[in-house]
């Protein structure tokens, strides 16, 4: 029976060989646990020690917080913990480590060698946008899922959610979840079927709902007036539609119906009557008429 380490290719902690060779060997076996555990939870690059991260590792060894705390001086004292975290050699190390594995997976789920550029848009992600491994990990796989294994592609998606404050994997899949059942709405109030919304769509709903702060009925009103109006669907034109209600303050369905009521009022007090066709073409002499109606009696 062959012999696999599970989890090696997405799901693993890295831990210098320094570490391994050398402090590991002399070190009490709880103190190892915590040290191990504190990179295990410090996803974050600073890798701050929190008093949440410290509660963490005591609920998982089944231990007081005081043990924990007593194992973290003892790294203190080896060096390997500086003021607050890890000493910045450690957490450059662990950067380092990530961002060649990410380059690797990058190189696997694209099925080709990176570019420069492609290299740049993954540190960018990674480094910039200060995404986890795991979450730069899981946006590669989001992406490929999707159809769209370029670069080009998963930038756009990381910098949305770097704007949606998604820091997580879990954060992650709720975010493209909510993102795709409202999707599915919009593209439903389109009458377009059979297929999933592409980004572009995608940025058009969260600007509407983020950005200038529309609920989901009033997004899919604008929807209904483009479709009624034009009978065709586009996002651009209910863009233009939710701009405009936004410019004018018109928030909620209420305010939408006066609004409507107002226009047409408008419309119907000012549009001119239109005369029939020769109604006015003839002209009379009056006084001609008068006599000859004079003449006749």
């Amino acid at each position: 029976m062959e012999n696999t380490f599970r989890g090696a290719q997405y799901n693993f902690t890295q831990v210098n060989n320094d570490f391994i060779d050398g402090e590991m060997l002399s070190a009490n076996g709880e103190y190892v646990k915590v040290y191990l555990l504190l990179l295990r939870y410090a996803e974050d690059r600073s890798l701050d020690i929190t008093d949440a991260i410290i509660s963490k590792i005591a609920d998982k060894l089944d231990c007081p917080e005081k043990d924990v705390l007593r194992a973290l001086e003892y790294w203190h004292s080896k060096g390997l913990l500086e003021g607050n975290g890890l000493t910045e050699d450690a957490a450059k190390e662990k950067e380092k480590v990530e961002m060649r594995r990410l380059l690797v997976m990058a190189t696997k789920h694209l099925q080709k060698q990176l570019t420069i550029t492609e290299v740049n848009v993954v540190y960018y992600i990674y480094h910039d946008l200060k995404f986890s491994y795991e979450l730069t990990n899981y946006l590669f796989e989001y992406c490929v899922g999707k159809g769209k294994a370029n670069l080009g592609y998963m930038k756009k998606v990381a910098e949305n959610w770097h704007e949606n404050k998604v820091i997580t994997v879990q954060q992650a899949k709720d975010h493209t979840d909510q993102n795709y059942v409202f999707c599915y709405k919009v593209l439903s109030a389109f009458g377009i079927k059979g297929r999933n919304a592409a980004q572009v769509e995608i940025d058009y709903c969260n600007k509407w709902l983020k950005e200038l702060g529309f609920t989901q009925e009033m997004v899919l009103k604008a929807c209904e007036k483009v479709m009624l109006k034009t009978h065709k669907p586009s996002f651009v034109k209910a863009d233009e539609i939710l701009n405009e209600w936004k410019n004018l303050g018109i928030t909620e369905p209420g305010q939408l119906t006066e609004y409507d009521e107002m226009k047409k009022a408008k419309k119907t007090t000012t549009t001119p009557v239109k005369a029939k066709p020769d109604t006015f073409k003839r002209e009379y002499d009056m006084s001609a008429l008068e006599k000859q109606l004079l003449n006749i009696t």
